[in-house]
């Protein structure tokens, strides 16, 4: 008899095992699909069932949720996912309940702490499907899913797996920001991420669109300076007033902001600074300022030491006069950003070579932002047909511009050298 009832015990615990091993798995697939919501997480609600007779359960658990290839065969399709996990949150509440009545009295006879452990989880799990945003759990067993959505990586390498669960992302996106380029700042993405859109970045976009800012490159603009949604609005209205005050018009100021768009980032003490620089060194009446800074505006976001460096090598090394310096400027700003080293080389072919004079470099300064070896090819090609005539007082005058404009070799062959483009292509075979 005794050994009649010892062994009706062990067969009993064993079929109440064998359903705590079906709750849990249900459980920890349920809990997996929506871990974006979990609190605490599975693995942490798992941990309690730490009982001497779920020990071997607690740890395939554990294994099963290390396995996602398990949960949710792609193969499903959306009404058969519904069908599935409704079923899972059915067969969890009958087998608790199967659980409780079979297992309460061994349960309690034997450990009554092991009960209450197992009593606590059930509720756990059941008030946190109920609980849940996104999971709907009714009287009749009825679950919905449709919201769900796959959690993000809580860290990741780029934007791309947070954009479907951001409306900042999202919205960004849309007005044609490159988050690529963005996320290669490390400091700037994390703070995106966390910004709202409509607080933290639609008072910008009105700000931009005040300034006459077109829509269509409202999404440049933040690619190319991500940090002036870090700046105080009223310190960018600031800036905005200092142009004003300089008798900047408002089309003047759109102009700026769509050709440099990191010139807000400065304040005003530094562009007042570089302007009055510019003024100082060639020598600039206000209109002038003002031309230069709407022509090009890279000269005032340019570092100020780089851009003094560039103009002694143009009057020391080169021999340009302050006038011409002053020309040059006035014609093409864009020469005062060329690399010193690139400057130097194309300078000294053209002067040394070609024998044109600073007097006719200085109003054709843009050939010193033509590569070499554009100015190279089309010269030797001139010069092999007796055409490299740069002198304006003589017949047959090629002007300086002509050997950079226009830039297609087909239309220069056309327009300039006479001849078809096949000759000037077998010339550069040559070379």
């Amino acid at each position: 008899m005794f050994r009649y009832s010892e062994l009706y015990r062990k067969r009993k615990r064993h079929d109440s095992s064998m359903a705590s091993q079906r709750l849990i798995r249900t459980s920890s697939r349920i809990l997996l699909y929506c871990q974006s919501k979990t609190k605490p997480p599975c693995n942490q609600l798992l941990d309690q069932y730490t009982s001497s007779s779920y020990r071997y359960l607690h740890q395939s658990s554990k294994l099963l949720c290390n396995d996602n290839s398990k949960l949710s065969p792609s193969s499903r399709s959306n009404e058969q996912e519904i069908d599935y996990f409704r079923k899972l949150v059915r067969d969890s509440k009958d087998t608790s309940n199967n659980i409780m009545l079979q297992d309460k009295q061994d349960q309690t006879d034997d450990n009554p702490e092991e009960h209450t452990v197992m009593s606590h989880s059930e509720n756990q799990l059941t008030t946190h499907l109920q609980g849940s945003d996104d999971i709907i759990v009714d009287d009749e067993n009825q679950i919905d899913i449709s919201s769900l959505r796959p959690a993000p990586k809580p860290i990741s390498l780029n934007l791309a797996p947070y954009v479907n669960n951001s409306e900042t992302l999202s919205s960004l996106v849309k007005l044609g920001v490159d988050l690529s380029k963005l996320e290669k700042a490390p400091d700037v993405a994390d703070k995106l991420v966390q910004k709202d859109f409509e607080r933290d970045i639609k008072p910008y976009i009105m700000f931009l669109n005040d300034n006459d800012v077109p829509a269509k490159k409202l999404g440049v603009f933040i690619t190319k300076n991500p940090r002036i949604l870090n700046q105080d609005l009223e310190h960018l209205q600031t800036r905005i007033n200092y142009l004003e005050s300089k008798k900047f018009t408002k089309a003047d100021i759109a102009t700026i902001l769509q050709k440099a768009p990191l010139f807000l980032n400065f304040t005003t003490y530094v562009v007042d600074r570089k302007l009055g620089h510019l003024q100082k060194e060639f020598k600039l009446t206000g209109a002038q300022v003002r031309q230069v800074t709407t022509h090009c505006p890279k000269l005032v976001t340019w570092p100020l030491d780089q851009l003094k460096h560039t103009t002694l090598q143009l009057s020391d090394f080169c021999g340009f006069t302050g006038s011409e310096l002053k020309e040059m400027l006035l014609l093409h700003p864009k020469l005062y950003l060329t690399a010193e080293s690139h400057l130097l080389e194309r300078f000294d072919y053209v002067h040394n070579t070609m024998n044109i004079s600073h007097e006719l470099i200085s109003k054709y300064c843009r050939v010193l932002r033509t590569r070499l070896k554009i100015i190279k090819s089309r010269h030797l090609f001139l010069k092999s047909l007796n055409k490299d005539q740069y002198d304006p007082t003589k017949p047959n005058y090629i002007s300086l511009q002509a050997i950079v404009l226009p830039y297609l070799d087909n239309l220069w062959c056309r327009d300039i050298a006479d001849v078809p483009v096949q000759e000037y292509n077998d010339f550069l075979k040559t070379l």
